[in-house]
């Protein structure tokens, strides 16, 4: 067994794997001031985003058949520690195996092509099994008007979005009639052949079309009182669109882990309704205090998934591989509601002697409770990939030409997957981090006092294209509506085994 000669039918793996996409986004906006008795202004734009996704396939694979045994290819170099590793853990006893050098075996197969045979099915079979494209397009208007009446503004507006999917698969199918064609064959299968065979299987193609319409009011009042105090409150609309990854057809199976993890391409947006009230204090010199509370509901909410196994028999959707693996996806559950409080403080030290005076702190903490319909049996009705106990601290120096942070993030336990079974529940455990970033100022620029805020709050949607408006007086500088799209990336890959 540990002698490499005592072994045939080698095989080389070349995986050849691209992905490309590409994105197009346009917008426009505009705003009218109205010199009135009561300062009012409208503002209206549209934008729109597309974006289109191809993977194909074209790995090769081929099967030595030179008359010289594998030995020849016998690895010295010490490079597979790992894989025997691996292999020692699934036998659960120490066995010294073997490895060719894959190295070795890629350069003389490109050297010596007479003695080597490729795997004409496996090569398009790879191909058109795997040749997938999908595209998303995203157009939205919006009309937003806000209106000053002595201390109190209110901003209210509606935005419509219209999103339009089309996606390209694969369609397995074997006629009867290819079927009775096969059957008759006689003698070797051809190169030709078995072209022929995987191109008539996979000849079809799927072809899929989506479009959805939302609309997304929202409405918010601030309060700007003479103590400094400043009171907001909001509710508004959002929607978290899944990504790409998560919708375009793809597979991968670890038999280490016995996982098998696929997209769902059947996945829906999950929608929000959200409640922001908050009341901040503003302090000289340059002092912040805020407490705040929100509230969203969300319907058909993202969720991994842990619950399912491959079952056994030739029927199992996997041809009868993989049993008892454990299937790992991302689904919709019913709905979820989020609940939080969140404390921040913020100062800078301007009254303080010298270089003291530069100093600046921000401190931040952020309570948040889940509840979920997953919409089955499950143990918990956490949500999965919340944090539920955040707190942050930075001590920043601010300089004419040096900027330096240094920052400490804690998070508490948090769910990380759910399932059925109490055994698969995932959680993460609590993580203190701390970090450093010197940063340098441009001559001539000033180097400004930023805010900082957990992202917890706006966890409740992924990609969430929500209409958000906050209004302050100077000190902090006015924010209004920011109305984006998310970019996504795929990476390519090439590789020899």
């Amino acid at each position: 067994m540990s002698n490499l000669a005592n072994y045939s039918n080698l095989m080389l793996t070349q995986p050849n794997r691209s992905g490309f996409d590409e994105i197009f986004g346009a917008r426009f906006n505009a705003r009218k001031q109205f010199t009135t008795a009561v300062p009012t202004s409208v503002k209206t734009g549209f934008n729109f985003r597309r974006q289109e996704r191809n993977l194909e396939n074209q790995s090769r694979q081929y099967t030595y058949t030179g008359a010289a045994n594998i030995g020849r290819f016998l690895n010295t170099t010490g490079r597979y520690h790992e894989l025997e590793n691996a292999l020692k853990q699934e036998v659960r006893h120490y066995v010294h195996s073997p490895f060719p050098d894959s190295y070795m075996v890629a350069e003389h197969a490109r050297d010596n092509p007479g003695e080597w045979s490729e795997n004409i099915t496996y090569r398009y079979t790879q191909y058109f099994a795997n040749l997938r494209s999908l595209s998303e397009e995203v157009g939205g208007v919006y009309l937003m008007g806000d209106v000053r009446l002595g201390r109190l503004t209110v901003l209210g507006g509606l935005r419509v979005e219209e999103t339009r999917t089309e996606g390209s698969g694969p369609l397995q199918a074997l006629t009867p009639a290819e079927v009775a064609q096969r059957a008759t064959w006689v003698g070797t299968v051809t190169a030709a052949e078995a072209e022929r065979r995987v191109r008539a299987e996979y000849e079809g193609r799927l072809q899929n079309k989506a479009s959805y319409r939302s609309v997304f009011p929202g409405v918010h009042f601030n309060y700007e009182a003479t103590n400094g105090i400043v009171a907001r409150l909001s509710h508004t609309n959002g929607i978290g669109r899944p990504d790409f990854g998560s919708i375009m057809p793809n597979s991968t199976v670890s038999y280490t882990a016995q996982t098998i993890t696929y997209s769902n391409p059947a996945l829906k947006p999950q929608y929000s309704e959200n409640f922001d009230v908050s009341l901040e204090y503003y302090f000289e010199p340059v002092g912040l205090v805020s407490i705040g509370a929100f509230s969203k509901d969300i319907t058909d909410f993202i969720f991994q998934d842990r619950s399912q196994f491959v079952a056994s028999g030739a029927n199992n959707g996997f041809d009868g591989d993989y049993e008892g693996f454990n299937i790992i996806t991302s689904a919709n559950g019913g709905s979820a509601r989020y609940r939080g409080l969140e404390f921040s403080f913020q100062q800078q030290f301007t009254f303080l002697p010298g270089i003291l005076s530069r100093l600046g702190l921000n401190a931040n903490y952020t309570y948040l409770s889940t509840k979920g319909d997953y919409g089955g049996a499950t143990v918990t009705n956490q949500v999965a990939g919340f944090r539920p106990r955040t707190a942050n601290l930075t001590l920043s120096y601010r300089g004419p030409k040096l900027r330096v942070s240094l920052q400490g993030n804690w998070v508490g336990t948090w769910l990380t997957s759910n399932s059925t079974n109490v055994a698969l529940l995932r959680y993460a455990p609590p993580a203190p981090r701390s970090t450093s970033r010197p940063t340098t100022a441009s001559p001539g620029r000033p180097v400004s006092s930023s805010t900082w805020r957990t992202s917890s709050t706006s966890h409740s949607v992924r990609r969430q294209t929500t209409w958000l408006a906050r209004i302050a007086r100077d000190r902090p500088a006015s924010r209004r509506p920011n109305w984006f799209s998310a970019s996504r990336a795929v990476s390519d890959t090439t590789s020899c085994q």
